[in-house]
């Protein structure tokens, strides 16, 4: 693990938040989180957190382009992780109530509105 200066997208990552984001809590939360993905996954997360954590783009991407699905795991982390910097446990945990209510109703929805086939 990096213990010098962190890459650039850490320090991003300190900006939008408004507060110090350390690589290392980035790289713990992230494999808190990738332990609700598929367990074929969850190395593949690792590996993309891992690459993401020393700057290695090539690497990260070759992690979570493998197929659809892990890529989706692997961005669900990502997402994870900054919504547990940027606003907190509480604050996340309002959010993603927020994000379940509009998904159920689009689903809702969805199901509605397909054809009848006759």
């Amino acid at each position: 693990m990096r213990t010098t200066t962190p890459p650039r997208s850490t320090r991003r990552w300190t900006v939008w938040t408004g507060r110090p984001c350390r690589l290392e809590d980035l790289v713990r939360w992230a494999d808190e989180v990738a332990v609700a993905a598929p367990p074929h996954y969850e190395f593949a997360t690792a590996e993309a957190t891992r690459a993401w954590a020393r700057g290695d783009e090539s690497a990260m991407r070759a992690a979570s382009c493998r197929d659809l699905t892990g890529a989706v795991h692997i961005t669900a982390v990502g997402v994870t992780v900054l919504g547990l910097a940027v606003w907190g446990r509480a604050g996340f945990l309002d959010v993603l109530a927020e994000f379940r209510q509009v998904a159920a109703a689009l689903a809702d929805e969805w199901v509605y509105d397909i054809p009848e086939h006759s």
